[in-house]
């Protein structure tokens, strides 16, 4: 169960969490436990395109952007450098409103914070501010905290499981193409030949 959300200028920390005994290996696994402890990270004044060319060069998929003493600003991933023009800074493409979560919490508890926001990857954060580790709906799906299922953690209409719209528990996921195609108006045109 999520004990504390707690909010400041940066983002939201979803949780702190429960006590473990250390022999039980049956327990559920911990973020800190499968978390990428490899980061990528970057200033909001540095260029789109060289972060983008260091993020494909490294293999990864979502930079920390960070302040000179390493405090969470935000975070980009490969979909906010691919719609960014190359030479915008990174404050310009980064998303700002982000959710963070301590080591301590648990997979299914990250798992359901990821769903509920419709966020691919939550910055793991230190109590000081300083950014641990990302864990991803990759992460999750690896080790069977999310399914990998259509209209759970992928678009219930594409498959895609990028910009993800937030969603209530017990509704279907889309992604934010799909829901926008949605919302345009179609010409069907009428059944049986021309009225």
């Amino acid at each position: 169960m999520l004990s504390e959300q707690r909010s400041n200028a940066v983002g939201t920390l979803i949780g702190s969490r429960r006590n473990t005994h250390p022999g039980d290996l049956l327990r559920p696994l911990d973020v800190w436990e499968v978390m990428s402890t490899g980061l990528l990270t970057a200033t909001p004044d540095e260029v789109v395109s060289v972060v983008a060319a260091r993020a494909r060069r490294e293999g990864i998929h979502h930079v920390i952007v960070v302040h000179g003493s390493g405090v969470l600003r935000g975070m980009l991933c490969a979909c906010d450098m691919e719609r960014a023009w190359p030479d915008a800074r990174v404050v310009d493409a980064m998303t700002t409103s982000t959710l963070f979560i301590g080591p301590g919490l648990s997979l299914a508890d990250a798992a359901q914070t990821m769903e509920r926001y419709g966020v691919g990857a939550l910055p793991v954060l230190a109590l000081d501010g300083r950014a641990l580790g990302v864990v991803t709906r990759s992460d999750l799906r690896r080790h069977g905290a999310l399914p990998g299922r259509r209209g759970v953690d992928r678009c219930a209409s594409c498959g895609a499981t990028h910009l993800l719209c937030p969603r209530e528990a017990n509704e279907l996921c889309f992604c934010r193409a799909c829901m926008e195609a949605a919302r345009q108006p179609h010409d069907h045109g009428v059944l049986g030949g021309e009225s």
